[in-house]
Parts: C-alpha cells; sequence; structure tokens
C-alpha cells in the first residue's frame, strides 16, 4: 500500500510541474478565456476564437497555450502570417514546445517558405522525435516540388510512428494520387475512413478519386456525405455539381452552384462551371452572362474565352465567337480547340481557306481529334479536294470506327471521287446507324437507289 502510495505522489507532483503556470493576477479569468477559446475554435467559430485567446493574454502575456491555439484558429482563418507570428512568439517563450514548432512549419510551408517550414519541423523533431505531425508537413512540401518518393518516406514514418493515425493514411494516398496510382489511394483513403469515418476532407478526396475513375455514383454518395457533414463545404459543393454535370443531371448540379456561389461569390470558376451547365441546358445567354462575369474576375482564363465562344456560336453571334476564339488562342497558342472551334465559325461564314489554317494548326496540336479530322474533309469537300477529303474522313474512322458521322461524310467523298456504289454502300451503313441526311440527299438526286 505504500509504495502505491509514493507512486501515486510522484506522478501527481510530475503533473503539477507540467501544468501551464498562470500569472498571479487573476489566473481563473485568464484559464477561462483560453477554454473558452478552445470550445468557439471546435465549434468553428475561430473570429470568436481568437478574441477569446487574445483576452487569455491579455491577463498573462506569457500565455503561450494561447498563442499556439490562437495561431491555430488564425490558420483556419487563412491568416498565416498572424499565424506565423503567434507560433514564434510561443516558442520563443519555450523553447521546447514542440507543438507550436510543428504548427510554425505548417504555417510556413502554407506561405510557401519551404526551406524554414522544413527546419522548423526539424526543430520540433528534436524536442518530440516520436511526434509524427512534422513528417506529414515535410511530405507536403516533398510533393509541392515534385519528390513524390521523399514525400511518400515522409509519410511512411508518421504511420510506423502511428498507424491509427488517419492523416498518415489521407496524404499517402494524396501522393499516390500525385504519382497516378489511383487504386493505391484510393486504399489508402479507405484506411483514412475507417479511423475517421466522419471526415469531411476524406470523404470530399476519396469522392475525387471515384469521380476520376467513372465511378460517379460511389463519388455522389462520398461527396454528399461529406456535405451533410460540412454543409458550407464549397469544395464539395463544386464536387458535387461536376458529379451532377457528368450524369447529365444539370438541375442539382445548378442548385450546389448557386449554393457555393451564395458563400463565395468571388470564385471565378464557379461561374464558369455554372456557365457550362447553363450551356448544356441549352441557357446560352445565361451561360455567356456566368462566363463574362468569371472573366471580369479572371480574365487569364483561355478555355473561358473558348467556352463562352462556343456559347456565342451557338446563337449565331459569329463576330463575338471570333472575338473569344481570338483572346483564347492568345492566352493560349497550343488551345487545339479553340482553333477547331474557330473554324467552324469560319466555315459557317464561308470563309474556307481560313477555316483550313484554323483545322491543320488543331490537328498538328491534337492528332488524334476526330471532329478536327471530320471538319477538316468537310472544309476540302467544299473546296471540291476529294481525295484530300475522303483521306481525312478515312483518319477519323481509323481513330473512331463508330464515328456515324465520318461515316455519312467518307460516303459523299466517294461518290464525288467517282466511285458512287461504294458510296452509297458508306451511305447506307451511316442511315442504318443513325445518319440518313446524306443518304436522303443523295436519293434525291437520284444517285443512290
Amino acid at each position: 500500500m505504500n509504495k502505491i502510495f509514493w507512486i501515486f505522489v510522484v506522478l501527481l507532483l510530475i503533473l503539477v510541474q507540467h501544468m501551464p503556470a498562470l500569472a498571479e493576477e487573476e489566473p481563473d479569468e485568464a484559464l477561462l478565456e483560453h477554454r473558452k477559446g478552445l470550445a468557439l475554435a471546435r465549434e468553428q467559430n475561430h473570429e470568436q476564437a481568437v478574441a477569446s485567446f487574445t483576452r487569455a493574454m491579455e491577463l498573462r502575456a506569457d500565455f503561450h497555450q494561447a498563442l499556439n491555439n490562437r495561431g491555430l484558429s488564425y490558420m483556419e482563418l487563412q491568416r498565416f502570417r498572424e499565424a506565423e507570428q503567434d507560433f514564434i512568439r510561443a516558442v520563443e517563450i519555450d523553447p521546447e514546445y514542440f507543438q507550436a514548432w510543428n504548427n510554425l512549419s505548417l504555417a510556413r510551408y502554407k506561405q510557401g517558405d519551404y526551406a524554414q517550414a522544413l527546419d522548423d519541423a526539424a526543430e520540433a523533431l528534436r524536442h518530440h522525435p516520436g511526434f509524427g505531425m512534422p513528417y506529414i508537413t515535410k511530405g507536403m512540401v516533398y510533393m509541392d516540388n515534385g519528390l513524390y518518393s521523399k514525400a511518400l518516406e515522409a509519410f511512411d514514418r508518421v504511420i510506423r510512428i502511428d498507424p491509427t493515425y488517419a492523416r498518415g493514411h489521407y496524404y499517402r494516398g494524396i501522393a499516390y494520387l500525385k504519382t497516378d496510382r489511383p487504386d493505391k489511394a484510393a486504399q489508402e483513403l479507405d484506411a483514412a475512413l475507417d479511423l475517421d469515418q466522419d471526415n469531411p476532407l476524406f470523404l470530399r478526396t476519396r469522392a475525387r478519386i471515384h469521380f476520376a475513375s467513372g465511378e460517379t455514383g460511389r463519388a455522389l454518395a462520398d461527396v454528399s456525405r461529406s456535405l451533410t457533414l460540412r454543409p458550407g463545404s464549397v469544395e464539395a459543393l463544386s464536387l458535387r455539381a461536376r458529379i451532377y454535370l457528368a450524369q447529365k443531371d444539370y438541375v442539382p448540379a445548378l442548385d450546389d452552384l448557386n449554393r457555393a456561389l451564395d458563400l463565395n461569390p468571388e470564385y471565378p470558376g464557379f461561374y464558369s462551371l455554372r456557365g457550362e451547365t447553363r450551356s448544356r441546358m441549352g441557357d446560352f445567354q445565361g451561360a455567356i452572362t456566368d462566363y463574362t462575369r468569371s472573366l471580369d474576375l479572371d480574365p487569364e482564363q483561355s478555355e473561358v474565352y473558348n467556352s463562352r465562344g462556343i456559347a456565342h456560336t451557338e446563337l449565331g453571334l459569329h463576330a463575338r465567337a471570333l472575338d473569344d476564339y481570338e483572346y483564347s488562342i492568345e492566352l493560349n497558342p497550343g488551345n487545339a480547340q479553340a482553333y477547331l472551334n474557330r473554324a467552324t465559325v469560319l466555315f459557317y461564314l464561308g470563309e474556307m481557306d481560313q477555316a483550313l489554317v484554323d483545322l491543320d494548326r488543331s490537328i498538328a496540336l491534337n492528332p488524334g481529334s476526330v471532329v478536327a479530322y471530320n471538319n477538316r474533309g468537310c472544309v476540302l469537300l467544299e473546296k471540291s479536294k476529294y481525295p484530300e477529303a475522303l483521306d481525312d474522313f478515312k483518319q477519323a474512322l481509323d481513330l473512331d470506327p463508330g464515328y456515324v458521322e465520318a461515316g455519312a461524310n467518307k460516303g459523299l467523298a466517294l461518290i464525288f471521287s467517282g466511285q458512287v456504289s461504294e458510296g452509297c454502300r458508306e451511305l447506307t451503313r451511316a442511315c442504318e446507324s443513325g445518319s440518313c441526311s446524306n443518304l436522303d440527299w443523295a436519293r434525291q438526286q437520284g444517285i443512290c437507289r
């Protein structure tokens, strides 16, 4: 009994020695403000948490735990410079405060100061070699710099230290994603969610993996659950909108994007995605309005100019469409789709030579485009260059034997080249697959029976 008693006394003394020393003046108020700040932070109310931690430090200037926790709330508010200053002050007060060293590393990582982030992570490990979190920051630094093998080594180290640490598996999954190993990434996200099944970030990331793999049903289930846990996540709302778009379910996609824009009305990507949704719904004027707003916020978006050009084309506003494609190409001369789309407008306007130049450029940039070969064949047909047109239609069909429109156009090219019987057979096959307009024309002309 005496032995147990003295062990208890020694443990009690150790605990007392490690309790934060509060100032003699109003110690209860400082501690209460600190606890209030922690409660507010847990509720994601970080602005008020900052105010409580600040009041705690006004009562006790060297309250380094309050400094560290205020820094964490600043991090949640994306105020990384202020967070960095709090963590620096915390480790100045207590140089062995390894959690603050780790948080300082993360704050500097968030600001792109990679070298200092690695130094701070090393300092955290020097004070606590068995602490896994600094390896997370090190791994993120390595990933940002393309050093994926080193990143995986860092995340492996975290998991060896604590196999139950869910974020170790999460970040290892991200590293596998970066190295185009989606199956391994999915396994790691499964492991992370086995350990932390209600983590909205993990669910959203696994949804991204499923979506990239074409598993839209599983992706939708994960991202919807993520939104149940965190309804205000604009990232999850935009991801779910993309999944709905892939499923051609446009009304809920529009609803999610409206919610995302209510939460963040200054993000250009949400406007461009809503513009795409409206365009697919046939609301081209609404799409143009959204694309224009997106470009007002970020005028350097080549693809958005291209998309607005398509909407202008659908409304027959060819001059505006040409301007949009021009801007798109100026911003990205390697945009094969913009050349292809501009060629379509030029074809409508009868500018065959200019259309041919754009189609040549589009094919040079993207030689696997069946649409570009088919469209160039159409231009060559208009220019009465039948053998060259026939070659393009054949090339389109080599790339995609199921491309019915190219088959129908090949039939015309054969007829105009003097191969009437073969051309009529080709037109008949195309009509059996659903493209009959060319065969109807040939029959009206008495060419085919």
